[in-house]
């Protein structure tokens, strides 16, 4: 009995230092990944940081009525204390610019193009027409 006494603590030594060599394996491999995230969280603020700011969209003439009429709308639907809630002011905005005719829908995208137009919007998207060169011009082109 003994001997298979000592060959059983024998044994637990041996399994006791692979658990301590692979829980050191995994701490090791725990840090590496913290330090691959905080590598990558870095690299993400930087490439916001370097980008241009982006442009703010222009308005529409449903925009700009909604602001000029907003007031009227909330003074309407008070109720003592109680303001409406913002939900019931924007469906009611809504069914109002249902109600206006097409010349007053009209006039209120006409407001909006001109607010838009010191915008400065950029369009990268378009691009000039190409220039076909025909074999005439291109030999009389001087280099």
């Amino acid at each position: 009995m003994s001997a298979t006494i000592q060959m059983l603590s024998m044994r637990i030594e041996t399994l006791e230092k692979q658990i301590a060599l692979l829980l050191n394996e995994q701490k090791v491999d725990i840090k590496e990944k913290k330090k691959k995230k905080e590598k990558k969280s870095q690299h993400e603020s930087s490439s916001i940081d370097e980008e241009e700011p982006k442009t703010k969209r222009g308005s529409n003439g449903y925009i700009l009525f909604c602001q000029a009429n907003r007031d009227e709308v909330t003074a309407l639907g008070t109720f003592g204390d109680e303001k409406p809630k913002n939900t019931d002011i924007m469906k009611q905005l809504a069914q109002m610019w249902q109600n206006c005719d097409a010349e007053e829908k009209a006039m209120w995208n006409a407001k909006a193009k001109e607010a838009n137009l010191g915008r400065g919007r950029k369009t990268k998207h378009i691009k000039k027409p190409h220039k076909k060169v025909t074999r005439t011009k291109r030999h009389s082109m001087k280099y």
